[in-house]
């Protein structure tokens, strides 16, 4: 899988920028940490505070106000640091800072808490219970101690009371919260609210205690590293927390519970021997810290894995790989299938749409393509030559648009096809497609009593068939040559045969063809022509089999299944439906059909009264005789349906109804008592 390369940026040197500084704290000589750790606190307040404002505008006041707060405390803490004696007014300043520090960020934690999503009840106790341990803990070892030892004034007690019941909220919303953030910035923002209440006890129990809890000025400088690299990471869209049963929460809830209960058994242990038991209490405090941070880290790069995999599927890259990097392994191969099935899914979802475009394509252009064979027939002027091109060239557009219909709504079933007809139509375009190439003949061949010989088969189909073997035939030819296209009948079979009069084909290569691929003699063929030929024919319970000989030529035989003409085709082509005199209705929303079908009706002397849309029809249907044929659209405009209206007609007594569509047979084979037609008039000029 191929991973992007990462790019420098500002935020990431600030960032690596960060950990250094708080990897170098380390080494800071003991006699120098306080003042050097008292001076980053207030640059790292400082620069928070300017990037609230003014680089990463927050839309949240409370952090402005909850930074604020911060950096008026360490500003006053480290003067009293510098200040040996430090006035008591401002001690009171330094406590209302912290104050609304607390406050502020109470009430941000508390808005991100409620806003988090759904809750559960164990959440809920979580809460209510860490806040209130830690708020026994504060005031047991930390507050009653220093206020015995110092004696606070009155209000100041206020104060810090307040920020002691404040700070105990605030730390256990942050570790709550801190299990569930999904993005970076909460999730450094929650760090460092976790780390500088902790600091806070830690230090509070040093001065109180005397006890020299190590690293607690340490933990208040991380913090405040910790919300300002938060700001280095947008505060984004979306949600910004995991859902309580998500796989980040029950994750580091967990690891931070296994951690948690082993470190307290240690405790416990220790607590037998210890002389200084608390001492390592509030030590633990950190540990349990760092516990909960390895579980978070942990619990949070693996959701931030399957986070990126479910955003990042419609990003760029190929199917099957992903754009970003993962590094979870199982991750990894989950994101590679998930990729490929969404390109899946989402090329299947376009070819679906194309489908249904082109089906409505293949519906619409029959209208036009049957208005143009109606006026072919009133146009004797034009030459023959250019007639049958016309006509050739219409068939072919009919041809697609049959295609495009069998695609998306199922082969068409065969039904009986006047051969000698259709053959003849096909020659007959082939005459003059080839009549520029000098020495060829196309000829057809068959006797008068064929002329009504029928096969069941998919007329445009065969005649595609038909088409491209004599174009086969042609191409075999060298220097001039025959194709003949002969039919007769052998029993209960049609035999339709192509030849042609060129070199012919080898046996070992004869044996092959039909194949898919399979091709010979035709520079640049697919081997397509005759696979589909072989298929086509065999779907309509035929054969077609191929003879040659080299040097002499080839001959391709169709052999179709004969059928008898049914009662509508005896009066022969063209007498379908409606006689002189007949009374009949079309209705259909295409001005242009309504025109073609009214020139058809007046030549053939029919009685043909249109409709555009269905509710004038049935309204005008009772005064209509019983026997008047009706021929409807099965899709009308305004989403009307032309199936609906049949069935009204129908309810109303009317039995000779016909969908007069695009639409193939089979998509009304529920309903037998409906008749199905082209949308060609069904009657011919009288004269």
């Amino acid at each position: 899988m191929k991973v992007p390369r990462a790019s420098l940026t500002l935020p990431g040197l600030l960032r690596a920028s960060l950990l250094l500084l708080a990897a170098a704290l380390l080494f800071v000589p003991a006699a120098l940490r306080t003042g050097i750790y008292l001076k980053v606190e207030v640059a790292a307040g400082l620069a928070t505070l300017l990037s609230v404002l003014f680089v990463r505008p927050s839309r949240s006041p409370a952090l402005n106000l909850a930074v604020a707060g911060l950096l008026a405390g360490d500003i006053l803490n480290t003067r009293r640091y510098l200040l040996p004696d430090f006035p008591g007014p401002q001690m009171t300043i330094m406590a209302a800072a912290y104050l609304l520090y607390t406050l502020a960020a109470a009430y941000l934690l508390l808005r991100a808490y409620y806003d988090s999503g759904p809750r559960e009840r164990t959440e809920t106790g979580a809460l209510l219970g860490l806040s209130v341990c830690f708020a026994f803990l504060q005031l047991k070892y930390v507050f009653v101690p220093a206020s015995a030892l110092y004696r606070f004034p009155y209000f100041l007690n206020v104060l810090v009371t307040l920020h002691t019941m404040a700070e105990s909220l605030v730390l256990a919303l942050a570790v709550l919260l801190g299990m569930r953030a999904r993005s970076r910035y909460w999730f450094y923002l929650l760090n460092g609210f976790t780390l500088l209440p902790l600091a806070s006890f830690a230090f509070g129990y040093d001065i109180a205690a005397d006890k020299g809890v190590p690293f607690s000025e340490y933990g208040w400088v991380l913090g405040l590293l910790s919300l300002l690299a938060a700001q280095t990471y947008a505060q984004g869209e979306g949600p910004h927390f995991a859902s309580w049963s998500s796989v980040r929460v029950r994750l580091v809830w967990f690891v931070s519970s296994v951690s948690a209960s082993l470190l307290l058994l240690l405790y416990l242990m220790q607590d037998l021997v210890a002389k200084d038991a608390f001492r390592l209490t509030s030590s633990l405090f950190f540990v349990l810290y760092g516990a909960w941070l390895i579980a978070n880290l942990i619990a949070f790069r693996v959701s931030e894995d399957i986070n990126a995999l479910l955003e990042g599927l419609e990003g760029p890259g190929p199917a099957g790989g992903v754009g970003f990097r993962l590094v979870v392994s199982e991750a990894e191969l989950f994101a590679e299938r998930l990729k490929a099935a969404y390109a899946t899914i989402k090329l299947q979802s376009q070819l679906a749409a194309l489908a249904e475009v082109s089906a409505q394509v293949a519906h619409d252009i029959r209208s036009p393509l049957a208005a143009l064979d109606s006026a072919l027939r009133d146009v004797p002027q034009l030459p023959d030559e250019k007639r049958l091109l016309i006509r050739g060239a219409a068939g072919r557009i009919r041809d697609i648009a049959e295609d495009l219909l069998e695609k998306n709504g199922g082969r068409r079933r065969p039904e009986p096809c006047r051969l000698a007809e259709l053959i003849r139509t096909v020659v007959a375009e082939k005459q003059a497609q080839f009549r520029g190439r000098g020495g060829v003949a196309i000829v057809f061949s068959a006797g008068r009593d064929q002329d009504g010989l029928l096969a069941a088969a998919v007329p445009a189909d065969l005649g595609r068939v038909l088409s491209n073997l004599i174009n086969n035939g042609v191409e075999a030819l060298r220097g001039g040559g025959t194709v003949t296209v002969s039919l007769s009948a052998e029993g209960e079979e049609a035999v339709v045969a192509v030849g042609d009069t060129g070199r012919g084909i080898p046996p070992e290569v004869l044996a092959s063809l039909g194949r898919r691929g399979k091709t010979y003699g035709k520079e640049g063929g697919s081997g397509l022509g005759l696979y589909h030929a072989m298929t086509t024919v065999e779907s309509w319970g035929g054969r077609l089999s191929m003879d040659s000989e080299q040097g002499k030529g080839t001959t391709v035989t169709l052999r179709l299944t004969r059928v008898q003409a049914p009662p509508s085709a005896a009066a022969g082509p063209g007498k379908r439906t409606g006689k002189c005199g007949a009374r009949a209705v079309l209705l259909d929303d295409d001005a242009l059909v309504r025109l073609n079908w009214g020139v058809s009706a007046r030549s053939a002397g029919v009685e043909l009264a249109t409709y555009e849309n269905g509710e004038e029809l049935l309204s005008g249907s009772s005064e209509l005789p019983a026997d008047t044929a009706f021929y409807i659209d099965s899709e009308l405009g305004g989403g009307e349906s032309g199936v609906e209206v049949a069935a009204k007609l129908r309810e109303k007594g009317f039995s000779d109804i016909t969908m007069a569509t695009g639409s193939g047979p089979e998509n009304f084979a529920s309903l037998p008592w409906l008749k199905v037609a082209g949308k060609e008039p069904p009657w011919e000029s009288a004269g």
